[in-house]
């Protein structure tokens, strides 16, 4: 893929490869300008944890090459809610499953186990007032499209690397740190 450094570009990067990997709602909601801690924020849902865990990976895996800026890594433990933080760009991947209980005006039991935080803290309801980026026939997220399919089709997703053909940290549930704040260089935490 080619060099990629606009906060923008990365964002719709994200959100493509959300939309590849079957997340559902993909967002890009652009604060560029108007936020002093980041330019874009994506939001995404998946069916499951399991795919949420995928996508957050897949994100992780082509966004690594490109972010110069912090990467924070939560919430891939339990995969209800996965933050990727790349500086610039966030990326919210939420799993749906308690959408049926939040769609009828409940609040889940407990919004600390709840799978549904996507609903419950309505982002998109909160920061409505913001443009979003509309990815429908955006020549940008096509280009961007074809780039990431062929670097699927010559070099592999996530899913098809190991932690030892890479020595990165972003394969396994298990290699991912929690939290944690990797250096430019995608060695240990700090």
């Amino acid at each position: 893929m080619r060099d990629i450094t606009e906060s923008r570009d990365l964002a719709v990067l994200a959100a493509v490869i959300a939309d590849e990997k079957k997340g559902r709602d993909v967002r890009v909601i652009d604060f560029e300008g108007k936020s002093a801690l980041y330019d874009y924020v994506v939001i995404v849902s998946a069916l499951s944890t399991r795919e949420t865990k995928a996508i957050a990976r897949e994100i992780d895996f082509v966004l690594k090459n490109f972010s110069t800026g912090r990467r924070i890594i939560q919430g891939m433990e339990s995969g209800c809610w996965v933050l990727l933080d790349y500086g610039w760009i966030v990326v919210h991947v939420f799993a749906e499953s308690d959408r049926a209980v939040l769609s009828k005006g409940l609040r889940p039991r407990n919004v600390s186990t709840s799978s549904n935080y996507r609903a419950f803290y309505n982002l998109e309801e909160l920061w409505s007032d913001l443009p979003s980026v509309d990815l429908e026939g955006d020549p940008l997220a096509e280009e961007l499209r074809r780039e990431y399919l062929e670097f699927v089709r010559k070099d592999g997703s996530a899913e098809s690397y190991s932690v030892s053909d890479t020595g990165a940290s972003s394969v396994g549930d298990d290699e991912f740190e929690d939290g944690a704040l990797f250096d430019e260089d995608d060695s240990d935490p700090q």
